[in-house]
């Protein structure tokens, strides 16, 4: 836009000029010599365009009065310093943010920028149709000036024809010098006509652009409307937002307030459990007691157990030597057939040993009778110690069990309100995190804008500079095409004057002359009535753009309105926000609570450990009593062994006593040697029958006491364990 503002300008600051010092003057060498400084001095002054192509200097004044006033400071710091095509794309970049205030205020301020454009385009457009119209009087001006000169110059040729041939060279040399003063005056005029062209394009260009400009400012207006409809409705999200927040928060309170509540109980529920302990830890160590005095009972009992073997054992070595001894009895009569009746008084003496052994045998009965009693009564007290000790085994159990059904569903109670807890905890913290997520998302956006700012101000300036190149170079080519065409004007001219001087030597040529500047005087003309049509067709579009200019004005009094509206809204998220922040306050003390309600857990699981330990404790004492309870078990069924093993010393004492009876009653009837001999070969193959067999039956019982015993001595070392 600056560049073509400027290219517009070029005519209205050098050609008039140079034209301007065009006088109409006698046909003297000092009008010669004013053309061709006039031709020099626009020469000059030509280059001296781009030094005055900025019209940039009083938008950006209106933009520095007017931006402050739309925009926040931070956008306005952004845009300091900014030509104005490089604004206008800054604006359309600003646009396209995702915030919606951000856009609706860049909107605004691109409203008002390209309406402060459009008016100053307006300005220029008029300025150039006013030096338009200058230039078209200095051309007439020129026009007539020229047609005066060939009237002139048309009267001294006619004059020159009738002087004779006399004159003739002189006539020449004026010819020749009106013919470079007609060739300068028309490259001047050409040059003209060509600024002019230039200049008219460029205003056609400037009048696409402007309408170009118009729409875009429609097209954002519809896209202004539809960002407010959408602000608008997320502002009413965001309310119910924060009601649901706010609702949300109250619930958290009166959460943490029943979480205060249940805790005190759990502690009281503690304090209870702990007593509860305390309970049970004295029915342990009254149970410890109990099982100690049934250890002590049971060592009593094994003691008189290993009595009770020991007697056993010495009944057993008075057994093996009356086994022994009528074996030895036996065996003399065998060895000493023809003797039988001379050791009579010896076998007398030995029928008063088996009195005597059936005396001891008897005590022993009685002995035996005794201890079963004994035992008898030892066990009765056992087992009444041992229903005793299961009976409050049992209690503690069912006590034990109680604590611990009531402990797991107060804890399962208390673990389902900690996970409501928690998910509600975290809930608020997914919110935290969702609205610092946003926050970040938001810095990171303003800081790639102002990234994207910074890198399109210095690519606009370098496209701005691109552009400015091509164009002086595209102006080099056209003036280059111009010289061209100059140049075969002139040779062609040059061409025309040889043929006039032809003419003129031969006195024929002075009318064809005045024909060619007639024709030329014609040219300019039409080139004249083209550029008044050109003028009209421009004034049309300035008609069109300024009532567009009087729709964008229109257009930026709404966007102020609705700037107005977006400035409560933007107080009212304001507020919105310090209520957020008063929520996230909230939360952290939530959170705090929560801490808290962990806390009491963590103390509640102490209170379980203290339990589980009383717990194993209870146990170890539980398998102790089962191990006391075992080795009764094994002491009973030792007393059944014991029992069995008195059984079968009651048989063979009453074999044996029937043995004695046996060897008496053969005693008494010895008169019959026969029948002794044949009770003798009886007895002894009786006596060598039996005692073998109860010498294996011996073997068997010793063998099977010998296990019993270390039975017995592995159940003994169990509890020293």
């Amino acid at each position: 836009m600056a560049t073509r503002s400027g290219s517009s300008e070029v005519p209205q600051k050098v050609s008039p000029r140079a034209v301007r010092q065009l006088r109409p003057t006698t046909l003297d060498t000092d009008s010669v010599s004013s053309l061709s400084q006039a031709t020099k001095s626009s020469k000059e002054r030509s280059p001296k365009v781009t030094e005055r192509r900025s019209p940039r200097s009083p938008i950006i004044e209106l933009m520095k009065e007017a931006a402050p006033k739309v925009f926040s400071s931070v956008v306005w710091d952004c845009f300091q310093d900014v030509d104005c095509p490089s604004a206008l794309k800054l604006f359309t970049g600003w646009r396209k943010r995702p915030s919606k205030i951000s856009e609706l205020e860049s909107q605004i301020s691109q409203l008002q920028n390209d309406l402060k454009k459009v008016k100053d385009q307006l300005i220029l457009s008029e300025s150039s149709k006013k030096q338009a119209l200058e230039d078209a009087k200095v051309s007439k001006e020129q026009l007539l000036a020229i047609s005066a000169k060939l009237e002139e110059s048309q009267k001294q040729v006619l004059d020159l024809c009738a002087a004779g041939e006399a004159r003739v060279v002189e006539l020449q040399k004026i010819i020749e010098e009106r013919d470079m003063a007609c060739q300068s005056e028309l490259e001047a005029s050409k040059k003209q006509l060509s600024v002019d062209s230039a200049a008219l394009a460029s205003a056609m260009n400037e009048i696409q652009m402007l309408n170009a400009q118009l729409e875009l400012v429609a097209s954002c207006e519809n896209v202004q409307s539809q960002h407010a409809e959408s602000a608008d409705i997320e502002l009413l999200n965001l309310k119910q937002y924060l009601s649901e927040t706010l609702s949300l928060v109250d619930n958290m309170k009166n959460q943490l307030m029943d979480c205060k509540e249940s805790e005190a109980q759990a502690q009281a529920l503690v304090n209870e459990t702990m007593l509860q302990l305390e309970d049970a830890k004295g029915t342990v160590e009254l149970l410890r007691s109990d099982v100690a005095k049934a250890v002590d009972g049971y060592n009593s009992i094994a003691l008189e157990l290993d009595q009770s073997k020991m007697r056993v054992n010495s009944l057993e070595e008075l057994v093996g030597k009356l086994e022994t001894h009528p074996i030895n009895n036996k065996s003399a009569p065998s060895e000493k057939d023809d003797h039988n009746f001379e050791h009579q008084p010896e076998i007398l003496k030995e029928g008063e040993d088996t009195n005597q052994l059936e005396a001891e045998v008897a005590s022993l009965k009685s002995e035996v009778k005794y201890l079963r009693s004994a035992i008898e009564t030892a066990e009765t007290k056992y087992q009444e110690q041992q229903i005793q000790s299961a009976v409050q085994i049992r209690h503690a159990y069912e006590l034990v069990e109680q604590i611990k059904s009531e402990s797991g569903q107060r804890e399962c109670e208390l673990e389902a309100e900690l996970k409501s807890k928690k998910a509600d905890i975290e809930e608020l913290k997914a919110n935290l995190m969702d609205k610092e997520t946003e926050l970040q998302g938001i810095v990171e956006e303003n800081e790639n804008l102002i990234l994207k700012l910074t890198e399109s101000l210095s690519s606009q300036n370098e496209h701005e500079h691109k552009r400015e190149i091509q164009r002086l170079e595209d102006c080099v080519v056209e003036l280059k095409a111009d010289m061209m065409d100059k140049e075969t004007t002139l040779q062609s001219i040059s061409e025309e004057n040889e043929m006039l001087k032809m003419e003129i030597n031969k006195l024929s040529g002075g009318g064809k002359l005045s024909e060619e500047v007639a024709a030329e005087v014609e040219r300019a003309k039409a080139s004249e009535r083209e550029a008044h049509m050109k003028l009209s067709i421009v004034m049309e579009e300035a008609d069109k753009s300024n009532k567009k200019a009087a729709r964008v004005a229109e257009q930026l009094e709404a966007a102020q309105a609705a700037n107005s509206e977006m400035e409560a809204e933007l107080r009212r998220l304001k507020v919105q926000s310090d209520q957020w922040r008063k929520a996230a306050e909230a939360a952290a003390t939530m959170l705090s609570v929560a801490a808290e309600v962990e806390r009491a857990k963590a103390s509640e699981r102490e209170a379980h450990m203290k339990l589980s330990i009383v717990m194993e404790e209870a146990d170890k004492s539980n398998k102790k009593a089962a191990r006391v309870a075992e080795q009764l078990e094994a002491a009973q069924a030792a007393n059944s062994e014991m029992e069995a093993e008195l059984r079968r010393l009651k048989v063979q004492s009453d074999q044996w006593r029937k043995a004695a009876e046996a060897a008496a009653t053969m005693l008494s009837a010895g008169s019959n040697g026969k029948i002794t001999e044949r009770t003798v070969s009886l007895d002894n193959n009786s006596y060598k029958c039996s005692p073998y067999a109860e010498d294996m039956d011996d073997d068997l019982q010793r063998k099977k006491n010998s296990n019993m015993l270390k039975k017995i001595g592995v159940l003994w070392k169990k509890p020293q364990k």
